[in-house]
């Protein structure tokens, strides 16, 4: 018996899992999803919670503190290498580019 057959037999059909397929999906795939997801709108339900979650711990942690020292620091620091980085999430939370939208 070779290394091939024994491979072979080790390995059912139902065991290998068909290629995901590349490109645009086909339009009948399409709307079978769209079907399925009516009356779902915005976040699952349970995502608000454990962001406020996630903020208040955020914001109790005695090194949060430490952690804006040093996005301060990195964006002050004309030599240090994520200057840009740290410029982007301080902007972003400062001045979101929803106040940049026309509202009319």
């Amino acid at each position: 018996m070779s290394n091939k057959d024994s491979i072979d037999s080790d390995v059912s059909k139902d065991d290998v899992k068909p290629k995901k397929r590349r490109g645009r999906p086909p339009k009948a795939l399409v709307e079978q999803k769209k079907k399925g997801n009516r009356g779902q709108v915005g976040r699952p339900k349970g995502d608000a919670s454990a962001i406020e979650e996630y903020k208040a711990r955020m914001l109790a942690s005695p090194k949060s503190r430490e952690v804006m020292d040093s996005i301060f620091n990195a964006a002050l620091n004309d030599d240090h290498k994520n200057q840009s980085a740290a410029w982007k999430l301080i902007v972003d939370r400062i001045m979101p580019l929803s106040y940049f939208e026309r509202t009319s």
